[in-house]
């Protein structure tokens, strides 16, 4: 589909984690956003010239992102899960319940911010966990944000309940 792209070498490094950056990047161009070409910047660790801030400056306007509580965004920091998911279903306009009725994993209790978007990720299917740890505060690799961009766009497709492998198959052929 054109929304994830390779290195200059002709890899594509899965396990690579990606930045903040990178990961609006990948989803603003998954669903095909026109970028804001000279869009207001409220970051001050942001500057106008650099190659990812149109994305930021596209996200922002748009209320995908909002920063950190000191206004900075942070643009070279890992993208971690918490954070990857709330962007990724905000930016694809998913219908996530505001709020998880319990606790959906081990490390994630119902009453943290980003307990909601994980509910819809458990859900859904949209991302592997190991023995009920969902991780929140692991960065995210190029293979994961690929995998679950490509599971959120496979029910989208499909109008399906939840992820299964078998959905895909005839979907992009």
């Amino acid at each position: 589909q054109g929304i994830i792209t390779g290195y200059a070498d002709g890899t594509f490094r899965p396990d690579a984690t990606v930045t903040r950056a990178e990961a609006l990047k990948m989803i603003l161009s998954g669903i095909q956003s026109e970028l804001d070409s000279t869009g207001t910047l409220p970051f001050p660790d942001v500057v106008s010239d650099a190659w990812y801030s149109n994305y930021i400056s596209t996200a922002y306007r748009v209320g995908i992102v909002d920063g950190y509580p000191d206004s900075t965004f942070k643009p070279g920091n890992t993208v971690n899960k918490a954070e990857f998911f709330k962007i990724l279903l905000l930016a694809m306009e998913v219908d996530v319940t505001p709020e998880a009725f319990e606790d959906v994993y081990f490390d994630v209790p119902q009453d943290a911010w980003f307990a909601p978007y994980v509910q819809f990720v458990k859900d859904k299917n949209l991302l592997d966990v190991v023995k009920d740890l969902f991780g929140p505060e692991d960065g995210m690799t190029r293979g994961e944000v690929a995998e679950a961009m490509f599971r959120v766009m496979i029910l989208s497709k499909t109008n399906a309940d939840k992820f299964s492998a078998s959905l895909f198959e005839g979907v992009f052929m």
